[in-house]
């Protein structure tokens, strides 16, 4: 059972709101297999589950417990809120034995998020784009509680903290207005210096994520992609990409899915506010599901999550992996 953590986007209403969302929630018709998962077997089939979409976001192991955060919304990206333990199912693999577990807990998680905010500025931005993207920047500040907190990082062939993590939205949005000068793209320096950036921070009590807008192809960075995915794989903290116009869609993909975030495909820099509102919602509506696992110091473990809607025809999966520590 080889699957990502990142969660497929199967809306047919995001698609029609104009961007493609690239990443790996599946919602099931077809009945289990015999070996995975014949303890979840339903009847009758899965009915498809088109107006709800969802993500797993992070997953970590201590200690004999598992924690799963995980998001599921409906057709208008709202978070769905009324599930409980009972709704829920695991399949753990450990090392290609399977073995069905039940959940301990399940609540609605309702930590204020820290988000590092990364917008490229290079040469390649035109001036519409920079124009829409700050009017997106300015509706996902816009969306942050008053616990929230957010830092503003530009990046062209150097790297800028314009405002550091801070929860005062108008030094946020003043920090909009600063100038910066534009370059060549240095896209993975960038995200390498994000994600650090958020290790150092140690927010405890945040749930935290990293969003990256860019239009382009890496150009001017002193790290390679092999040690960008290296940082992405190891980070516990969702990275959350956008691409648009020339952008470079297998390593924005890449990146995502090595961290437990998502890849968005922007039509048009137009569509952006779009894309970062449903970002706010994701990160808003999540859930944290426990349970006890096996799993020792090294492991490579997969997860297979079964939420029941309303009924047992109606079930959204969701599959990740994470390395228990």
């Amino acid at each position: 059972m080889k699957r990502t953590c990142a969660a497929m986007l199967i809306a047919a209403g995001l698609i029609a709101s104009g961007y493609d969302a690239e990443a790996q929630v599946k919602i099931r018709r077809e009945k289990p297999n015999s070996v995975v998962r014949r303890e979840i077997k339903l009847e009758p089939p899965v009915e498809q589950l088109e107006e709800s979409f969802g993500s797993i976001l992070n997953a970590e192991q201590s200690k004999g417990k598992a924690k799963i955060w995980l998001s599921l919304r409906n057709k208008d990206g709202e978070p769905i809120k009324a599930l409980k333990t009972h709704q829920f199912t695991v399949v753990e693999t450990i090392n290609g034995v399977s073995r069905e577990v039940p959940p301990s807990d399940v609540t609605l998680d309702d930590q204020p998020i820290a988000t590092v905010l990364l917008r490229d500025v290079s040469q390649s931005m035109g001036r519409n784009d920079l124009r829409y993207s700050k009017q997106a920047l300015q509706a996902f500040l816009g969306k942050m509680s008053p616990k929230d907190k957010a830092e503003l990082i530009w990046f062209s062939h150097h790297v800028s903290i314009m405002q550091p993590m801070t929860a005062d939205k108008k030094r946020l949005k003043s920090a909009l207005e600063l100038p910066f000068r534009q370059g060549g793209t240095a896209l993975y320096d960038s995200i390498v210096f994000a994600i650090n950036r958020l290790k150092k921070m140690n927010e405890k009590g945040f749930k935290r994520a990293i969003v990256i807008f860019t239009d382009g192809k890496d150009g001017a960075s002193s790290n390679s992609l092999k040690e960008v995915l290296k940082f992405a794989s190891s980070s516990s903290t969702p990275v959350f990409t956008i691409g648009v116009g020339n952008a470079d869609t297998a390593v924005l993909s890449q990146v995502a899915k090595n961290s437990r975030g998502l890849y968005f495909r922007a039509s048009s820099t137009s569509a952006l506010e779009t894309i970062f509102s449903s970002i706010s919602h994701i990160l808003r509506g999540s859930y944290v599901l426990s349970y006890e696992t096996s799993a020792v110091k090294g492991d490579k473990v997969e997860v297979e999550i079964t939420t029941s809607l309303d009924d047992a025809k109606r079930v959204a999966q969701f599959y990740g992996t994470y390395t228990a520590q």
